[in-house]
């Protein structure tokens, strides 16, 4: 992917006291970054001609552009060059960061990794960016993405078909695909309540991997919350709840359900619907 191309959009202003971002026509904000050493990244993109345009740009603890980041501190590619819109930001521990997003060249979702000087890194994937394999014409996207101490890479989403399923895939460190887990890199759970929705992905400190989401039945218009744990390599953890998943009931319309591991290994989860907020608490023992 060719990172050559820069354009003016969108432009960064410091202000007095804050950093705002004023964007053009039809650009939108994306994730953000706060970096160890207090520096900030911020990302926009747009929909141009059935493609995206990405920007991104650095700034230094004080607010001013940090212009040692790519060109002049901003990483810009035109739908000419690639094509790419992040929705998650994840920083790896050698400095280079992963986002996680929609690339029309990929039909569907992708990875894409920056060096830290602001560079494309093309030993990653194809040419820095590592497709997915999510299809929107099935339905099929990813939802979230971590980081692995050991430099894989851990993805979660719903597989596209007549039906949708909660799915994982395991990267290996360049981006290829980890074919020692589960069945030739991925895992896919189904539930019989409906279509699956992958919202928040999250490993334990014994490597153990939680996957939150919903099923929605179209049938009957409602909706059940589930947490389903998975073995460090991909296969479904059966002493966990019933089989391997808890469920939750939830109402019949509501957001994504998002989950957090306490620092006793306990479970939070939580989402919102039509009667309002909800948390609950499920152990991980």
């Amino acid at each position: 992917m060719d990172n050559s191309t820069i354009n003016s959009a969108p432009v960064f202003v410091v202000g007095d006291g804050k950093v705002t971002v004023a964007l053009e026509q039809n650009w939108y904000s994306g994730p953000s970054l706060v970096l160890p050493d207090g520096k900030v990244m911020l990302s926009a993109s747009r929909s141009l001609n059935s493609n995206y345009e990405l920007a991104i740009r650095r700034f230094n603890p004080d607010g001013s552009t940090d212009t040692s980041f790519a060109n002049n501190g901003l990483l810009s590619i035109s739908p000419n060059s690639g094509s790419f819109s992040p929705s998650k930001m994840v920083l790896q521990a050698n400095g280079q960061v992963l986002l996680l997003g929609s690339s029309p060249a990929s039909m569907g979702s992708a990875i894409l990794r920056i060096n830290a000087d602001g560079t494309i890194d093309n030993a990653f994937g194809s040419s820095g960016l590592a497709q997915l394999g999510y299809s929107p014409y099935s339905y099929g996207s990813a939802s979230d993405l971590v980081q692995l101490s050991n430099g894989k890479i851990l993805i979660a989403g719903s597989s596209g078909g007549a039906s949708t399923d909660f799915n994982i895939k395991r990267l290996n460190a360049d981006g290829s695909i980890d074919n020692s887990f589960g069945t030739s890199g991925q895992s896919t759970i189904a539930d019989s309540n409906g279509n699956d929705y992958v919202s928040s992905l999250r490993v334990q400190a014994d490597g153990k991997i939680l996957i939150a989401g919903y099923s929605y039945n179209y049938s009957n218009y409602t909706r059940t919350d589930s947490i389903v744990r998975l073995s460090a390599d991909g296969v479904i953890d059966t002493s966990f709840g019933n089989a391997g998943t808890v469920l939750l009931p939830a109402s019949s319309s509501g957001s994504s359900i998002r989950i957090a591991i306490q620092s006793d290994g306990k479970i939070v989860a939580a989402s919102s619907g039509s009667s309002g907020h909800r948390t609950s608490l499920a152990s991980s023992d």
